[in-house]
């Protein structure tokens, strides 16, 4: 009995004709969904925006909202945060300043990416002069004391709003992103493919936004991530040093604690410890 060999390439559900057949997306959810860890915490981050988002549908009470009858309240039912001084729910302060901190952690952290991708990006395919000028630039702001430049920045400002704090915070937080990405377009620059899209006259911006810039997204969403986490906590450090956003215009995690943190001395630790928490998470 004759029998068939199986076509080359067909080797199951798993086979090389299915894995190059796969999009970046579903090759990048295959191995991620495979990281328990990484699944737990973009769930945990999911449910915390979400319930920001909606805050008029999961906070309990409004945010500025007074009682004389539950000041200085310690956690319970049904502030489940506890109250401030003039009778304020922490709980819905939290999940209404949340809407301020997380829209400056992630507009900042883009802001960051744009200006730190594209400069990368021409310094590491330009080179020469070119690469050396911004290089030059980035060594000189990576010098600078990044909370002293901030506090500085935001004190020759003055009254801040939330785009001039995410302009602040992207000043400072662009040229890891300027490095990373220089150091990967050196590197795919040389590649065959970029070598051969250039001798068949594809101009430059092309073979930058399409051959090599693909090449280069891990790099960028990883630094992307990090520095949504990092804007948040500048933002935190300003408000708590009392140079940051007014609690009353635009309560955030950090003016909260700032707000609170007289009456952890008198043992009302829950206006300090909740926001705080949410930070660390």
């Amino acid at each position: 009995m004759t029998t068939v060999d199986p076509p080359v390439g067909n080797l199951g559900p798993r086979g090389p004709a299915e894995i190059a057949g796969r999009t970046q997306f579903q090759i990048f959810w295959s191995r991620f969904r495979r990281h328990r860890i990484g699944l737990i915490a973009s769930a945990a981050l999911l449910i915390l925006a979400l319930m920001t988002i909606l805050y008029p549908f999961v906070a309990p009470f409004d945010w500025n909202a007074t009682d004389e009858l539950v000041q200085k309240q310690s956690p319970g039912w049904p502030h489940v945060f506890g109250t401030g001084d003039l009778g304020e729910d922490i709980f819905s302060q939290v999940m209404y300043g949340g809407r301020t901190s997380l829209l400056i952690g992630v507009s900042a952290a883009l802001v960051s990416v744009i200006v730190g991708a594209l400069s990368g990006a021409v310094a590491g395919y330009a080179g020469g002069k070119t690469d050396s000028l911004i290089s030059r630039v980035t060594d000189i702001f990576l010098t600078l004391p990044g909370l002293a430049t901030l506090a500085a920045l935001a004190a020759a400002v003055g009254k801040l709003s939330i785009p001039a704090i995410v302009l602040i915070i992207a000043s400072i937080s662009w040229m890891s992103v300027t490095r990373l990405v220089r150091a990967e377009f050196i590197s795919l620059k040389e590649r065959d493919f970029v070598q051969a899209a250039r001798a068949s006259g594809v101009r430059p911006w092309r073979i930058i936004w399409r051959h090599i810039l693909p090449g280069a997204v891990p790099v960028i969403v990883v630094s992307a991530t990090l520095l949504v986490g990092t804007a948040i906590i500048l933002e935190a450090t300003l408000s708590f040093l009392g140079i940051g956003l007014a609690y009353i215009d635009n309560p955030s995690w950090g003016n909260i604690i700032q707000h609170s943190q007289e009456g952890v001395l008198l043992g009302r630790w829950w206006g300090v410890v909740f926001p705080g928490a949410i930070i660390v998470l």
